[in-house]
């Protein structure tokens, strides 16, 4: 993404040419002639994008105030999904060219975020800005002052007391609170958790964190800096919500790519650089309509893949909706990617997606919930886990087996300590149940609200499952839907009951 596309580039070098060429006719006493227009047409035209945002491009042009604004609404508009906001709640950098750039897009962030809100978390991003003393080597009075005002930001929001003198300590906790790997930061909530932390060269190099997914970069890197920047984004933590960093340019994207190319070619050895860089738009949707077919080669429809008979047919469709599954979580991630038109574009509507992902499910708690010997070796072999993304559509049967997997997780674990290990999983399965239940709410209010009230009786009995494990008795396996209906006839049961007699 660029501020300057190549239509304003153009007309910015043309621009810049035609005073330097009137420059110099100025000097000679001539005027600017028609040739000489031509001629500026022509060079500019035979320049590739690179050689003119090398030759007509500074620092300054992305030092703008309305450069600023149009990054920071992308951020806000377009981060939510690039940090999986209600599934992964990855979290983000933003490298700038200097201390003074980090401090104005803080500002900017403060004052955009009073007029846009995410549906999922208002509050996001949460932002901290870091960067190391020897960075700040003109100690300036302004900057001090700024960074006292960011400083008294950041101990409000996470209840800290840092102040100028502490800025050591400051940065450590940005960068701890950032990766969350310590125990005191695993399992933070989302308002003392950061979202978006703005740095000029920290945290590019040696900063461990498998919760950052995304860098946002509005500078220039190349060689070994932009190597060990990009890495910072590639420390897998779950395969099914962060397959890949992401990287988004802000500025010089020709010259940015050339960069990446030469610093692959020298760091890489015999690798190609096409591997480690995504396909564009355009390619990623022929590789989602190939899937496309082929899952419809096996059930044209998703209602027909309630008619899949035997072990192999089933095999095949969920082989290939897991193909879909896996393209489409990939391509969602596209800015250019939208449901419109979907039906000539893919082959396929965001309905059947719905749909088919409801058929998908459905083979799976048919395999899960047989005895695990009485299921064929080649469904039992399979993966059903999914990269769900923001596309699967939340229903009273989705949720519920949704609850089942995090029953059956916790039910795995025998000791407190095997529980307290696994801690983080079960926060982020929670909140994804928690989420889902925001998303049925839209569309069937009285069952999100049954199954909401019901949670904590599934804990409860989670619990009690629990403590029997403790004790060395065998403890009772839970269903989901069984305790839902159970909760909903014990408050049935409550209604009815007559109100005792005055007196009685």
């Amino acid at each position: 993404m660029t501020t300057i596309g190549k239509d304003a580039l153009i007309t910015r070098a043309l621009k810049k040419e035609t005073q330097r060429v009137k420059a110099r006719r100025d000097q000679q006493g001539r005027l600017l002639s028609t040739a000489d227009e031509a001629k500026i047409q022509a060079k500019i035209q035979a320049m590739s994008v690179k050689d003119l945002e090398e030759t007509y491009l500074t620092p300054a042009d992305f030092e703008t105030d309305e450069h600023i604004n149009q990054v920071v609404q992308y951020i806000l508009q377009k981060g939510p999904r690039k940090t999986s906001l209600g599934h992964g709640n990855y979290n983000a950098i933003l490298t700038t060219s200097s201390i003074e750039m980090a401090q104005r897009y803080y500002q900017a962030f403060k004052v955009a975020k009073k007029t846009t809100h995410n549906q999922l978390d208002p509050d996001w991003p949460r932002i901290a800005i870091t960067y190391s003393l020897s960075e700040n080597e003109d100690q300036s009075a302004q900057k001090h002052d700024q960074m006292a005002t960011i400083l008294k930001d950041y101990n409000q929001q996470y209840h800290t007391n840092f102040g100028l003198a502490d800025l050591n300590l400051y940065n450590e906790d940005v960068a701890k609170r950032s990766a969350r790997r310590e125990a005191v930061f695993a399992h933070l909530k989302a308002d003392q958790e950061i979202n978006l932390v703005i740095v000029v060269r920290r945290l590019l190099t040696g900063f461990d964190a498998p919760r950052l997914n995304t860098l946002f970069v509005d500078r220039t890197l190349a060689y070994q800096e932009l190597i060990q920047a990009y890495s910072r984004t590639n420390r897998l933590q779950n395969r099914e919500l962060k397959q890949e960093g992401q990287i988004v340019t802000f500025r010089l994207p020709a010259t940015m790519e050339a960069n990446e190319r030469e610093a692959y070619k020298l760091y890489s050895g015999e690798g190609s650089f096409d591997v480690i860089i995504r396909p564009t738009y355009q390619q990623a949707v022929l590789k989602f309509q190939k899937a496309v077919v082929d899952l419809k080669t096996i059930a044209p429809t998703p209602t027909a893949a309630d008619d899949l008979k035997g072990t192999t047919a089933k095999v095949q469709f969920v082989k290939a909706f897991r193909q879909v599954n896996q393209q489409l979580n990939s391509l969602s991630m596209y800015n250019d990617f939208t449901w419109k038109n979907s039906d000539k574009t893919f082959g396929l509507v965001q309905p059947e997606v719905e749909s088919y992902t409801g058929k998908y499910l459905r083979i799976k708690a048919a395999v899960t919930d047989q005895e695990p010997e009485k299921v064929p070796e080649e469904l039992a072999a399979l993966d059903f886990s999914l990269a769900v993304g923001s596309v699967v559509l939340v229903d009273y049967d989705y949720l519920t087996q949704l609850i089942q997997d995090w029953i059956d997780e916790q039910q795995r674990y025998t000791t407190p300590d095997q529980a307290q290990a696994h801690m983080t999983d079960y926060l982020q399965n929670s909140a994804k149940v928690q989420a889902s239940l925001n998303k049925l709410a839209e569309t069937q209010p009285q069952q999100a609200q049954l199954i909401r009230e019901a949670m904590p009786y599934i804990e409860q009995q989670m619990q009690h499952s629990q403590q029997q494990s403790d004790q060395n008795q065998a403890p009772v396996a839970l269903n989901a839907r069984e305790l839902v209906a159970d909760y909903a006839q014990k408050q049935l049961v409550k209604k009815r009951r007559p109100l005792p007699t005055p007196g009685a």
